[in-house]
This record gives structure tokens, sequence and C-alpha cells, in this order.
């Protein structure tokens, strides 16, 4: 378990101010480095659309990448079946994280799998609000959430480690 520090790194930025205007964790059986997947809680402002659970691997090192790309399709059917599960459509919709702008390295530009061989990091993101968030059972609901996306990360772990 990682709960992220509270202090931004400014040196970089226009914007000085010295901490996050959120808090985030990270939770993951491998630990904060290892190049697994994960699950990641964000609660934000009341302002920003951002708040809420996240499964999957984020920013995988190429290897991983690559290998876990293999694993889609060569097991394309049991990773449609985990996407297509009715939890994981209505909960995690869409997937997050920076898209390759052409096929990846290897691979024809018109694969069938093309969409999901682009994805860099293979994570699904799972909006809640703010009020959800700070009411007495939000503990309950992020672990529902968690346990919804758990298929997904099973696959990417097990893929990992083939």
């Amino acid at each position: 378990r990682v709960t992220h520090r509270f202090a931004r790194d400014t040196r970089f930025s226009s914007d000085k101010t010295p901490y996050k205007i959120f808090f985030s964790a990270s939770i993951s059986v491998h630990g904060k480095d290892a190049p697994y997947s994960g699950y990641y809680l964000h609660i934000g402002s009341p302002v920003l659309a951002d708040n809420g659970c996240y499964g999957g691997i984020y920013c995988p090192p190429s290897p991983v990448i690559a290998k876990l790309r293999h694993a889609i399709v060569d097991n394309i059917e049991e990773f449609e079946e985990i996407i297509s599960l009715p939890d994981i459509k209505k909960y995690y919709p869409d997937w997050v994280g920076e898209k390759l702008k052409t096929a990846p390295k290897g691979w024809p530009r018109d694969h069938k799998n093309i969409e999901l061989l682009r994805l860099k990091d293979i994570g699904k993101f799972s909006p809640l609000s703010l009020s959800q968030l700070t009411s007495g059972d939000w503990v309950e609901l992020v672990n529902e959430r968690f346990r919804m996306i758990k298929p997904l990360n099973d696959f990417i772990d097990y893929s990992i480690d083939e």
C-alpha cells in the first residue's frame, strides 16, 4: 500500500502551490515499484471530475507492455470476456491513459485488435462523485469497485508471469 505524498514537486511548474489538492493511494500485492497491476484511488477537489478508482497497469516498462500485447492477442476471447463483464462495462466504461498514434512496433496497422494494441497503459477508471467518496460507506463502495476490476488485474498479472 502506498499513500502518495501531499507535497508537490514545483520545480518545473508555473503553479508553485506547494501542496496537492487531492488524496491518492495505490494498492498492489507486488509493492509500489513492481511492474504488475494494481488499484488506485483518487479523491480530488469538488470542482474536478477525476474522483474514482482505477484498476490495471500504469506506465509498464516496454518489455512488459510488449508481453501484455501478445497475451491479449493470444487470449483475445478470454480478454474480451473479462472487459465485457457487466460490472466492468457499466462502472469502468473506458480505457485510461495514452495510446500510440499508430500500431506498435512489429504489429500491422490493420490488425483486428489494433485499438487494444495501441494502449500504452492497460487500465480502466471508475468515476465516483465526491459525495459518494465522503459518505459513511465509501470504503465498502471503493472495495466493491476494486473487486469488479480484479479479473482484469488477474489477467495482467498472470500474463506477465507466463
